[in-house]
């Protein structure tokens, strides 16, 4: 009798694995089906109260990500790369491809590397899609690089491609090398989800070589005891540990001779293999970041002094103090930008809207906000509000109104100053004229007669129109189901003047009964075709 057979016991490691797997399966299949109710339980909410639209995006991509559930591929994006292929243009995603799903999701960017000689392929395959060019601030802006933006009209998402036909690396806001290895990108490559991608072997060099760069000599002194894996960015560590397994050494050897590069393909993947497993000090980063630096001294855009200069530039620019001067330096469109309102009576969603609809923007564009209603947050409103007592008329209630004339005359100038120089404004309300008519005239003007009623009409007519105005129309019962605590007179009366206006070159009207989803999906599709 053989042994196994009169022990059986032998076989208990297998059968527990057999288990265990069948159980993780298991336990797969229930995290799905859990998050498949929870997912429902959002969408009843929703229907049930619209307002918790920007919070029910949020908790379904939560619920999503915790399940490990992967977000489906925008169209727009599947449609691009099918269109290149079809085209037969010369690109690859050539860094990052451990987040090509997610790029494909529109949760992250591309970073596209374009062959010069298919330019114009390339370029009309963007725009049959509708992409539009954007133009990054100046610390963003680097040569053989531009940027375009996309949209998916089916989710509402955004796609945003770093476009390159040039190798440009180095720390954020510096990238002071430049490697012509194009061409070793573009004929070596794979697919990753079906987008192009380079050879892992080639893509591992360039990331060994990234990493050290994007380290700063302050960042090593301050760390120099410490652990090093802690001092290289912790997601290019992730990077390098999901590609080494795809990694072959004697290629991977090929692949240094073939770049030229002054570097050793053995210390290469030592010190990968020893970021992967915890083990690099600060010390051995240091060392091999000294290495990187004079294998790269022959591709160097600028001096070692004019590279400092630009890398003080950007810690400045995005630090607490440069936040605080400039605020964040989004991308902007080439020539004028947009002023964009949303007009409502109370309950029609205007105000969760546009905040939905910066939120949407901002993720790559300079988007602004203003808000042309009454600024009782303001200090100045609030002593007005406050030494006027309960009284209604009188100079002090005048001074209330001029107050908030100037408040809008303010944010207009604001806003127009911004969209000259491509950024985009989306406002909450705006003074149309058409909402003026009494007796409660809508973010315009108050006073009757002359003397202080002509200073404000003054300030009024220094208010020019938006680029466009989206008027929501929302029947009274809505309205009030969605705000019941306003005084049903003034509900009337205001759902009235606002349901009464039509399209024009200005204006226009969008049907705000819909499910909230609905009405920003619609605004979403309106507004990338004024952009």
């Amino acid at each position: 009798m053989r042994f196994a057979e009169r022990f059986p016991i032998v076989h208990l490691p297998q059968v527990l694995l057999e288990r265990r797997v069948h159980g993780e399966n298991v336990s797969r299949v229930h995290a799905a089906e859990r998050a498949e109710g929870k997912l429902r339980a959002v969408e009843q909410a929703l229907r049930a109260q619209p307002r918790l639209g920007p919070l029910a995006a949020r908790r379904r991509r939560a619920i999503r990500a915790a399940a490990g559930i992967p977000e489906p591929p925008q169209a727009t994006a599947t449609r691009l790369f099918a269109s290149l292929d079809q085209a037969g243009v010369r690109y690859c995603h050539w860094k990052s491809n451990e987040h090509v799903a997610a790029a494909l999701a529109g949760r992250t960017d591309f970073d596209l590397l374009v062959d010069p000689a298919d330019r114009e392929p390339f370029e009309a395959a963007l725009a049959a899609l509708d992409f539009k060019e954007v133009v990054a601030p100046p610390e963003k802006r680097f040569p053989g690089m531009r940027d375009r933006i996309g949209f998916d009209p089916e989710s509402g998402g955004l796609l945003h491609l770093h476009v390159h036909e040039q190798l440009v690396l180095g720390a954020a806001g510096v990238k002071n090398h430049r490697i012509p290895i194009e061409a070793l990108l573009l004929d070596d490559g794979r697919r990753v989800d079906g987008v192009r991608a380079p050879a892992p072997e080639l893509e591992l060099l360039l990331l060994a070589i990234r990493a050290p760069l994007k380290v700063s000599p302050k960042r090593i002194l301050q760390r120099w005891r410490k652990d090093g894996t802690k001092t290289l960015q912790s997601a290019l560590v992730r990077e390098m540990t999901f590609l080494l397994p795809d990694v072959d050494e004697a290629r991977f050897g090929e692949a240094v001779a073939k770049t030229g590069l002054a570097l050793d393909a053995d210390t290469i993947l030592s010190f990968v293999r020893r970021a992967r497993d915890r083990a690099l000090t600060t010390p051995e980063v240091h060392r091999f970041r000294r290495a990187v630096l004079q294998a790269l001294r022959p591709y160097r855009r600028d001096s070692g002094a004019v590279a400092a200069v630009r890398a003080v530039r950007a810690r400045a620019l995005s630090s607490r103090a440069g936040l605080a001067l400039f605020g964040p330096r989004g991308r902007r469109l080439p020539g004028e930008g947009r002023l964009i309102a949303l007009v409502g009576a109370d309950g029609s969603g205007k105000s969760t809207l546009a905040a939905e609809l910066r939120a949407w923007l901002s993720w790559k564009l300079d988007v602004r906000a203003a808000y042309f209603g009454i600024p009782k947050d303001s200090r100045g409103y609030r002593l007005l509000q406050r030494m006027r007592g309960g009284r209604r008329g009188g100079w002090l209630d005048a001074e209330r109104w001029l107050f908030a004339a100037r408040h809008r005359v303010s944010q207009h100038r604001r806003a127009r100053r911004h969209t000259r120089r491509g950024g985009i404004v989306i406002a909450d309300r705006y003074p149309l004229p058409e909402l003026w008519a009494p007796p409660e005239p809508m973010d315009g003007p108050r006073l009757a007669g002359q003397g202080l009623a002509g200073r404000e009409r003054a300030l009024y007519a220094r208010i020019g129109p938006p680029d466009r105005a989206f008027v929501l129309r929302t029947d009274l019962a809505v309205l009030r189901r969605r705000e019941p605590r306003v005084e049903p007179g003034i509900h009337a009366r205001k759902a009235q003047v606002v349901n009464a206006l039509e399209d024009s070159a200005v204006r226009s009207v969008v049907d705000g009964n819909r499910p909230y989803e609905d009405v920003l999906l619609d605004l979403k599709r309106r507004i990338w075709a004024l952009l």
